[in-house]
């Protein structure tokens, strides 16, 4: 059995995020910090199953005349 103490943290979420969670809320029955938490767990879980590596889509939308070289890496920082 884990005997840590939980840890507090601060999340600022954004209006849309918050329409989300209190859809969940209202949904489950359960208590905003128990789905968090779920939530939370769901996605460290996933994290560490993929070796930490977390892709992420990324869009950018460049000038008229604005020439941008991108190189993908494979290294994981820790």
């Amino acid at each position: 059995m884990d005997s840590t103490k939980p840890k507090q943290v601060r999340v600022y979420l954004r209006e849309q995020e918050i329409g989300m969670l209190n859809e969940l809320v209202e949904i489950t029955g359960m208590r905003d910090t128990a789905v968090l938490t779920l939530l939370c767990t769901a996605a460290l879980k996933a994290a560490k199953e993929a070796d930490y590596r977390i892709p992420l889509a990324v869009r950018f939308k460049l000038a008229e005349g604005v020439e941008v070289r991108s190189r993908p890496t494979t290294k994981t920082r820790r």
